[in-house]
C-alpha cells in the first residue's frame, strides 16, 4: 500500500471497516491523504452510509467537468507485480469505453440477466465484468469468496446466468459432485482466464453443467485481446483475434516479424489498450515501442487465425540455447488422469544453463514419476523432457488470481532432488 500511495499520492481514501486499522498505519507514513471515509462502521472516520445520507437534499458530491476522453485518466489499475513491484496502468475514458464495448461484443449478454461474481475488485477480472455487466443491464451478484457449494446454491437461489472463473475455481468445478444437489439449469456461461487452462478441464465443465466457455485472454494493460467463442473447434486456442485489435508476433531479440505459425513475443495495438504507467517513463517506454505496439511478455503464435499463447518471456527455460515454455509441459502433465496439478520451472545447471523439472500433485496415488516421464517423452521434442525430475508436492502455489507462483515454486524444489 505505501508502494501505491507513494505513486499515486491519494487524497481520499474508501476504506472497509475490516482493513481500517493496517489503513490507518500506512497513513501515517503518507502526507498526501486528506480525508478517509469507511465502508461499514466507524467512530472516528466519516462513513460512506452517513456522507451519502447527508447530500441526498443537496448539490451533488462531484461537480461536473469537461472530459477528453482520449486524454484524461479514468482509472489507475496496478499490474500483478509477478515480476516485482506493481506498475500503475493509465486507462482512460477512451480505452476503458472501448474495453467495455468490445468485451461487450464477444460475450453475447442480453439485458436483464444475471452475473455472479467472487473475483477480487482489485483485479481485471473482477471490476471490469462487474462494468461490463452493469453498463448492458445485467443484474450483478456480489460475493466475498469462492466456495463451490456456495457458488452452486447462488446459481439455484439467484438464477445466475454467467460466471468468471480463474483456473483454480474451474479446477473445482471440474471436479466436484455437488452439482447434483442443485438446479443450475440457469447458468449459459463461465468466462474464464488469468492463466493457461487444459482443454480437458475446459471439456469436463462445459458438459457437466451444460454451458459455454469463454477463454479470454488480455492483461490489465489491454484486454480483451482474444477470446475463444468454441472450444471444441479451437481445442488449445486462447481464441481468435478481439474486434479493434492489430497483432504481431516478432522475435524477442530482434524484433523481426516471424512466420506464421512460429513462436514469438506477441505484440498488440488497439483503443483499449493503456496511456502508459503513471510516472514511470522507463517502463513505458520498454512497453510501448515507437510504433505504440504494446509488448504483452508472453510468447505463442497465430495458426489459422487463431492465437496460441505458450508462456512468458520472463518464465521461459533455457536449455542449451533452446526455450521451453512451462505452460506446455504444465498441459501435458494435466492432461494424465491421475494428475490433479502441476507447476514447472527450470533449476541451474552447469552444463545446460537450466532443467525443466516438474511438480505434481496426485490425484491417485498409485501415479508414478517414470509413467509422467513416459508421457512427456511421447508427447514433446526431446529439449522439452523433465530432465530436472519430478517431485510429487501437496499443493502447487499460486496467487488469488490463479497464477502460479514460481518463486515459490522454485523455492521448493531447492535441496530437493527429482525423482
Amino acid at each position: 500500500m505505501q508502494h501505491i500511495f507513494k505513486i499515486t499520492e491519494p487524497k481520499i481514501l474508501i476504506v472497509s471497516d475490516k482493513t481500517i486499522n493496517v489503513v490507518k498505519r500506512v497513513v501515517e507514513q503518507t502526507k498526501s491523504i486528506q480525508k478517509i471515509i469507511v465502508i461499514g462502521k466507524s467512530y472516528e472516520f466519516e462513513t460512506l452510509d452517513k456522507g451519502i445520507a447527508a447530500n441526498e437534499k443537496e448539490q451533488a458530491l462531484v461537480r461536473n467537468f469537461e472530459v477528453s476522453a482520449k486524454d484524461d485518466l479514468a482509472i489507475l489499475p496496478y499490474s500483478s507485480g509477478t515480476t516485482g513491484m506493481p506498475k500503475c496502468v493509465m486507462h482512460t475514458h477512451y480505452s476503458m469505453i472501448a474495453t467495455l464495448l468490445s468485451s461487450w461484443n464477444h460475450l453475447g449478454f442480453k439485458r436483464g440477466e444475471t452475473l455472479y461474481n467472487e473475483r477480487p475488485m482489485f483485479h481485471v477480472g473482477g471490476y471490469m465484468f462487474v462494468l461490463i455487466s452493469l453498463q448492458g443491464g445485467l443484474r450483478v451478484i456480489m460475493d466475498r469468496d469462492f466456495d463451490v457449494e456456495k457458488t452452486l446454491i447462488a446459481i439455484q437461489n439467484y438464477q445466475v446466468n454467467h460466471l468468471m472463473m480463474v483456473p483454480p475455481i474451474m479446477l473445482e468445478m471440474s471436479q466436484t459432485d455437488l452439482h447434483k444437489k442443485y438446479d443450475t439449469s440457469s447458468w449459459r456461461s463461465a468466462l474464464t482466464g488469468g492463466a493457461s487452462i487444459p482443454t480437458l478441464i475446459m471439456k469436463n465443465v462445459k458438459e457437466r453443467f451444460s454451458i459455454q466457455m469463454l477463454p479470454g485472454y488480455g492483461m490489465t494493460e489491454f484486454s480483451p485481446i482474444a477470446v475463444n467463442g468454441n472450444i471444441q473447434s479451437f481445442v488449445d486456442a486462447v481464441g481468435s483475434i478481439s474486434v479493434n485489435v492489430e497483432m504481431m508476433i516478432v522475435d524477442p531479440n530482434t524484433g523481426t516479424e516471424m512466420k506464421s505459425g512460429k513462436n514469438g513475443e506477441i505484440l498488440v495495438k488497439g483503443p483499449q489498450m493503456t496511456k502508459g504507467y503513471y510516472r514511470n517513463r522507463e517502463a513505458t517506454e520498454q512497453t510501448i515501442n515507437k510504433d505504440v505496439f504494446l509488448h504483452t511478455g508472453d510468447v505463442g503464435h497465430i495458426k489459422n487465425d487463431m492465437l496460441y499463447v505458450v508462456g512468458r518471456l520472463k518464465e521461459v527455460i533455457k536449455y542449451k540455447t533452446f526455450q521451453v515454455t512451462p505452460a506446455e509441459i504444465e498441459n501435458v502433465l494435466l492432461r494424465h488422469p491421475g494428475v490433479r496439478d502441476a507447476g514447472v520451472v527450470g533449476i541451474p545447471d552447469q552444463l545446460c544453463g537450466e532443467l525443466p523439472k516438474a511438480l505434481v500433485v496426485r490425484k491417485l496415488p498409485s501415479v508414478n514419476s517414470d509413467e509422467l516421464l513416459a508421457l512427456i517423452k511421447r508427447e514433446l521434442v526431446d529439449y522439452k523432457q523433465l530432465r530436472g525430475g519430478i517431485q510429487f508436492v501437496d499443493k502447487i502455489p499460486k496467487s488469488k488470481l490463479g497464477k502460479i507462483d514460481r518463486l515459490e515454486l522454485k523455492r521448493m524444489t531447492t535441496n530437493h532432488e527429482g525423482v
